[in-house]
């Protein structure tokens, strides 16, 4: 992830990476956190349900944000949050989205609350599943 965006940081002034589990998120999500590195953070996480995060973006590499980190655990977020603060950078967090790690993850997607809120493209993910 680090080499992707110090690649990307060489042709542009801010970069998202996001993870391709996330049927939820979308373009709003997506404007939010361009917007939040434009004007007020230099590091921007989408946390996922379960204790990761689904989006990062900076204006600036931070090594350091993906140093010594537990991968795969319920507190890959929290790692990374206080490495970033540690390197002195300003963050902010978008609300909370579901990445897709089972079938229960799934089965959450497909509740009547947030199935609503799902472009046509991830509702038609999940009607075959």
């Amino acid at each position: 992830m680090q080499q992707a965006i110090e690649q990307e940081l060489r042709h542009s002034q801010r970069v998202l990476l996001i993870g391709s589990d996330c049927l939820e998120i979308g373009l709003d999500s997506i404007e939010k956190a361009f917007e939040s590195l434009q004007h007020r953070s230099s590091v921007v996480f989408t946390p996922a349900n379960d204790g990761g995060y689904v989006l990062v973006g900076m204006r600036q590499a931070c090594p350091a944000l993906f140093t010594q980190i537990q991968w795969g655990c319920s507190s890959v977020l929290e790692q990374s949050v206080k490495r970033a603060r540690q390197a002195g950078r300003k963050i902010a967090l978008m609300p909370s989205l579901i990445d897709v790690d089972d079938y229960a993850d799934i089965e959450q997607l497909r509740q009547p609350s947030i199935l609503s809120t799902l472009d046509s493209s991830a509702r038609a993910i999940l009607k075959p599943l």
